[in-house]
């Protein structure tokens, strides 16, 4: 009787971890993190790629800074403002390519190479998706299509190349997560 209850015990707490949810500071979306999720500032951001990564991709002044297991994760609320009269907002398809080719031909960035750069739709939002690698570092960046406030996201995940299969399915378990709030 006492192994039952130990068993049913542990079983409660296994399923409470799983349904935890990681608080994002966001006022564009909600997502959905695992419970294993660390919440990173600057400095352990900094300590850790020193001692786990050749190359810094993920953009310290981010306030959603998270390492999910080896993997670290970086995403930010963006706005498009006009900066003159009748300015239109680039469209999902121009911000892809010019983030593909901005990698492609950085001069300081020789040995990186843009794997592939595709629009994908989940829940009824597109997202731009670039996957690059450097040496046996891997990046996936992404960008959402506009909120009704001209409102999106961009959100970069950086791991091992031999976990490139592993950091796709997270990104593609994280976009089914996300709901947009109200504009």
């Amino acid at each position: 009787m006492k192994n039952i209850s130990s068993v049913v015990v542990s079983l409660l707490i296994t399923i409470t971890c799983f349904a935890q949810q990681v608080d994002t500071l966001s006022s564009v979306i909600h997502l959905k993190l695992p419970s294993i999720t660390e919440k990173m500032t600057k400095g352990n951001l900094k300590i850790y790629i020193q001692g786990h990564y050749k190359h810094s991709r993920i953009l310290s002044d981010s306030k959603n800074l998270y390492r999910i297991d080896d993997m670290l994760l970086s995403f930010r609320d963006l706005s498009f403002v006009p900066q003159f009269e009748n300015q239109q907002r680039p469209t999902l398809n121009a911000i892809k390519d010019d983030m593909s080719s901005l990698w492609a031909t950085s001069k300081h960035n020789k040995a990186i190479i843009v794997d592939e750069s595709k629009i994908i739709t989940i829940n009824r939002v597109q997202y731009a998706v670039i996957n690059i690698h450097e040496d046996d570092e891997g990046l996936i960046q992404v960008y959402s299509d506009y909120d009704k406030k001209n409102r999106y996201i961009s959100m970069t995940l950086q791991f091992k190349k031999n976990e490139e299969q592993k950091a796709t399915q997270f990104v593609t378990d994280i976009l089914k997560s996300i709901t947009f709030k109200n504009p």
